[in-house]
């Protein structure tokens, strides 16, 4: 998982991102420092990540998986 917070703040991040938000579990950061700056764009978000991850159980039980590598697309080629 990427740091939150990267290409947010100017010093690089230092590790892998380890840290989770305490209230909705949904965003990673590589330090507390990364945490602590991208709060102001995070708090926005929290509560309603927050009710998302609590229905974690819920989605599991969908009849239908996501696919682990991006669906290429295929765009018809014109000839002029």
């Amino acid at each position: 998982m990427e740091c939150a917070a990267r290409g947010i703040v100017e010093e690089p991040c230092a590790s892998g991102a380890h840290r989770r938000c305490g209230s909705c579990g949904a965003v990673a950061y590589c330090s507390k420092g990364h945490q602590f700056i991208h709060w102001k764009v995070h708090k926005e978000e929290c509560a309603r990540l927050a009710t998302q991850m609590s229905r974690i159980d819920m989605l599991s039980q969908f009849p239908f998986t996501f696919s682990v590598e991006p669906l290429a697309l295929v765009l018809p080629v014109f000839s002029k």
